[in-house]
């Protein structure tokens, strides 16, 4: 599946908020209990786009995946055990619609951050992701990503992850 990347726009709020609520509804489903009303919300996804931080990968003219990308990460990630000096990304809120899940994209989208970040100072990619979301942490692990610490949060048990570039 051919994906086109680009920032997010106010324009495309909607549709990533649509998205992130039917991968929510696809979570529950499968008895996945990560995210909920309380989070993500459209107030995070609105602060991503205002900072340039929100990505979306359209196939078909469609949003199949959007993630937001920084430098900042909660206090907890103090806990990891980090392997790579220098200055990092952090990936947040990785999110594939079920419409477009079990078709590589997460895959993809993933080394396609990696060859957008390889140009740059950035010299590893961070992130945690919930324990219990075993098809995540599934994809992480085999796209080289190496489990480095771990934190509970709210929702339960958290992995903190990192690759190197």
């Amino acid at each position: 599946m051919q994906l086109s990347y680009e920032r997010a726009t106010a324009e495309d709020l909607n549709e990533v908020c649509a998205v992130a609520r039917s991968a929510t509804a696809a979570l529950r489903a499968s008895g996945v209990e990560q995210w909920n009303e309380r989070y993500p919300t459209r107030e995070d996804f609105q602060s991503d786009i205002a900072r340039n931080q929100l990505y979306v990968g359209r196939a078909g003219g469609r949003i199949a995946v959007h993630y937001a990308l920084d430098q900042s990460c909660d206090e907890d990630y103090q806990n990891g055990y980090w392997q790579t000096e220098g200055p990092f990304a952090v990936l947040h809120r990785l999110c594939v619609h079920p419409d477009f899940q079990h078709q590589g994209v997460g895959k993809q989208t993933l080394r396609h951050i990696e060859e957008t970040l390889r140009p740059t100072p950035i010299r590893a990619i961070r992130l945690d992701v919930f324990s219990g979301n075993f098809a995540a942490v599934r994809l992480y692990w085999r796209a080289g990503f190496t489990q480095v610490g771990e934190v509970d949060w709210q929702m339960g048990r958290f992995y903190l992850m990192e690759k190197a570039l």
